[in-house]
């Protein structure tokens, strides 16, 4: 998810910055001009904070603007980071990296609200530090400008601070893979105290589901006792009032005798009816609450508040005395609201994310799904979806794209269109998508699937072609995957979406992946590189995907790897081991702090250095330990493996397939995946920063 945009040789850039020090209440200071930057050398300027104490593992501001004094548009990396004031090496990742277009002549606001992780402070470093950007060409570029301001923050120490190289993890137990999909969790239940009735009560044996499933990460997530099969989404869109509304009917089977069940969804989408087979149910839902720390007015394209402290539960009660064990049922939720974004831990909106200019996206990874249906938003209670979406007519039209494929031409009556679209896949929430804007739309059905692009139609002529370019791309990358791996295309289209609306990321939306990248009018878009990587994610993360959040490196690790083999391949770029070289000559403190399978947040999980580049350098490790030949068919029992195919997986399930396929060298292989991807490493230096096996040490 949220892939890194491929990398163009930016024009003269600034940055102006106001930082501000953490959640209580500090205002920015004005920013101040920068100083121009030499040709094609991107430039911080100087920051502007106000100086406060914080402790960490709470939260730091940083706003700013991105601006182009160059002749085209250009993209640029830019990291937020605490320094030690006096150890200018003592670097603290902000947990944030944004690789935003920065269209030629204009300006780029940012707003996030960035976490000073208390596990990354090192001992015996002073606790005054600079609040520091970063500027680089693009993600992999070796050279980076960085820029402080003129005052600082004091960071109150953790009560107990870490060693530099903490004990290594335990290693990850030997067990055989779990069940791939989890059966909804179901609380016990505690017996009444017996009175002395003279008839069995009927209700008695109904119980209510649970209303959450246990992610580590985001323990209030899912609803227990039953599974959801499938969501009709029925909606109507206003792009100018930005409100969402219709019918999302869930049809769902009791995994217990359930006399409750609770969805998740947002609160500001107030819920006017429900039924359960068409007779009324009583519900509740929350009082809306705002986000705890709204963007600041004014900053805009790249939202960054505090994660929502919302209450999403939606609580179901059906007709007395309730649903019996293994019943299927409809329940229908009618609902209406003016829509905005689910802000997540790392400060980075999702969900349905409006745009009165441009439409409206939904991009859901990791839990932006309930800001736009109500379900069970967990990634292992997948569904298959039918959604049908209307938008006001005018000309030029609005368009809809949804998962699946299109169900025939779209319907216009009554002043409005609409658009119906079918996805009989099995679909975890934060894959379903619709991308609202003035799209082309095109359908080629000539291939074994049909393959659609959506490219908003406004985008200069010169930038649409190349982007048409890449996502063309599509059809020949996922025939690479195919062969190599052995498995075919599993889903029933292919295709991709480049709205003029951004949020600075693209996502592996089912089917087809939405390049929301950049708002510019001669934004080449998303680069092939980054259309490489969507792909990949049919089979890692949309095939088989994770089962807790823990587990993201899954998706991201091996779907960047699965770029990096396309590149090297089919597009003459970097070999696996020059890749693994770069990464594993990376020494940067705390670039090797945050274990891939144990991330230590919420906040953690889309972090560049562990999830991307660290879990793909494990698995090019594995690829040059066991040879191309053994690699393919480990990865092909991994796509194929019972309760994988259109199901989920674990870290554990993947670990044990490695030791299975190698088994003489299994205590081994325990060692390598404790230093790869359970230890954090905090120390600076090739003898203590890193993990000490490789290919040539295996």
């Amino acid at each position: 998810m949220r892939a890194r945009s491929a990398p163009s040789r930016p024009a003269v850039l600034a940055v102006l910055c106001a930082g501000g020090a953490a959640l209580a209440g500090t205002a920015a200071a004005t920013a101040h001009a920068a100083a121009p930057s030499g040709p094609g050398r991107p430039l911080a300027s100087a920051l502007s904070t106000t100086a406060k104490t914080v402790k960490a593992g709470t939260r730091v501001r940083v706003a700013g603007t991105v601006r182009n004094a160059g002749g085209r548009t250009s993209k640029v990396s830019l990291e937020f980071k605490l320094r030690s004031r006096g150890r200018p090496h003592v670097m603290i990742p902000l947990g944030r990296r944004i690789t935003p277009d920065v269209r030629a002549g204009g300006s780029r606001r940012f707003s996030f609200l960035l976490t000073a992780r208390g596990s990354t402070f090192p001992a015996r470093v002073t606790s005054a530090y600079e609040v520091v950007v970063c500027v680089r060409r693009a993600p992999g570029d070796a050279v980076a400008r960085c820029r402080k301001a003129p005052t600082g923050v004091t960071v109150v120490p953790p009560a107990v601070k870490p060693a530099p190289v903490p004990a290594p993890a335990p290693a990850p137990p030997p067990a055989l893979p779990a069940p791939a999909t989890p059966s909804p969790a179901t609380p016990p239940t505690t017996p009444a105290t017996p009175t002395t009735p003279t008839t069995p009560d009927p209700a008695a044996k109904y119980t209510p589901g649970a209303r959450s499933l246990g992610d580590t990460l985001f323990p209030d997530i899912g609803g227990g006792g039953y599974d959801v099969q499938h969501y009709g989404l029925d909606l109507a869109y206003d792009i100018a009032s930005k409100v969402l509304g219709g019918t999302a009917t869930i049809t769902l089977k009791a995994t217990q005798d359930l006399s409750r069940l609770t969805l998740d969804f947002a609160p500001w989408l107030r819920v006017s009816a429900v039924t359960v087979d068409g007779v009324a149910a009583q519900f509740r839902q929350a009082d809306d609450t705002p986000p705890a720390s709204p963007p600041s007015p004014g900053l805009p394209a790249l939202p960054g508040a505090a994660a929502d402290t919302a209450d999403y539960n939606l609580d179901i009660t059906p007709p007395a005395p309730g649903l019996d064990r293994d019943k299927v049922v409809a329940v229908a939720i009618t609902y209406s609201g003016v829509t905005r974004p689910v802000i997540d831990p790392d400060g980075a909106p999702d969900g349905w994310i409006p745009d009165t200019t441009y439409g409206a996206i939904a991009v859901s990874e990791p839990i932006g799904a309930m800001g736009w249906f109500p379900g069970n938003n967990v990634p292992f209670d997948k569904a298959t979806f039918t959604t049908r979406i209307s938008v006001p007519e005018v000309s030029p039209p609005w368009v809809a794209v949804g998962t699946g494929v299109l169900d025939g031409p779209p319907v216009v009556a009554g002043g409005r269109r609409t658009y119906t679209w079918n996805d009989p896949d099995p679909t975890a929430p934060y894959l379903a998508s619709v991308a609202i804007a003035k799209f082309d739309l095109a359908t080629d059905t000539s291939r074994s699937v049909p393959f659609y692009t959506a490219v908003d139609r406004s985008f200069d002529a010169a930038a649409k072609a190349k982007q048409l370019a890449d996502l063309n791309r599509t059809p020949a990358i996922l025939d690479y995957y195919a062969a190599y791996f052995g498995v075919p295309y599993p889903f029933n289209a292919m295709g991709g979406i480049n709205p003029r609306q951004s949020v600075g990321y693209s996502l592996e939306t089912q089917g087809k992946p939405t390049y929301a990248v950049s708002s510019a009018a001669d934004s080449a878009g998303a680069g092939i590189d980054t259309v490489a990587h969507e792909n990949g994610h049919m089979y890692f993360g949309d095939h088989v995907t994770l089962t807790q959040w823990k587990d993201i490196w899954l998706n991201e690790g091996m779907t960047e790897f699965a770029a990096w083999l396309w590149s090297v391949n089919q597009n003459g770029g970097p070999t696996l081991k020059a890749r693994f070289d770069e990464v594993y000559g990376a020494l940067e403190p705390n670039f090797w702090s945050i274990p891939p399978a144990d991330p230590p947040t919420a906040g953690d999980i889309f972090d560049d250095n562990a999830m991307y580049q660290r879990g793909a350098a494990t698995m090019t490790a594995i690829h040059e330990i066991l040879g191309d030949a053994r690699f393919r068919t480990l990865m092909r029992d991994w796509l194929t493996a019972p309760g994988h195919p259109g199901g989920n997986a674990t870290t554990e399930q993947f670990i044990a397939l490695v030791k299975a396929h190698d088994p003489a060298r299994a205590a081994r292989w325990d060692a390598f995946f404790r230093e790869w991807l359970y230890t954090s490493y905090q120390g600076v230096g090739p003898a203590t920063g890193r993990p000490a096996i490789t290919p040539a040490t295996f």
